[in-house]
């Protein structure tokens, strides 16, 4: 929760930094030993150093695909985990939306199925 509301106030149409770095900080501190606090110039260094604390805390709980969707950044992988044609999925490609089930669209005919399903 923390990190969410990070992000929002980094989001702000008039970004709010200090807050954002002190509630980053806070869970930095309770996860660090002798951490020191950081500051930021920018919203978007601050979502970034948030992204990556959000890729560390929360992994392999499903969330970084929606961190990225959310922030418009592709998917990346290692080459180690895929080949050279699946490495990057851009961040407009319509493989970020999941196609709506048939059972949907059967039950309401202006039901319009997502891109490139």
């Amino acid at each position: 929760m923390y990190l969410l509301r990070a992000e929002a106030y980094a989001k702000k149409s008039s970004p709010d930094l200090a807050s954002g770095a002190a509630d980053l900080n806070l869970l930095r501190q309770n996860r660090i030993f002798g951490y020191v606090d950081e500051t930021f110039s920018s919203a978007n260094d601050l979502i970034a150093a948030i992204l990556q604390e959000r890729f560390k805390e929360l992994c392999f709980e499903g969330f970084r695909f929606y961190d990225l969707k959310r922030n418009n950044l592709p998917v990346e992988r290692d080459a180690s985990d895929a080949s050279p044609a699946w490495q990057t999925l851009a961040a407009g490609s319509n493989l970020f939306v999941y196609p709506i089930p048939l059972d949907a669209i059967s039950a309401n005919p202006n039901t319009i199925q997502n891109p490139g399903y």
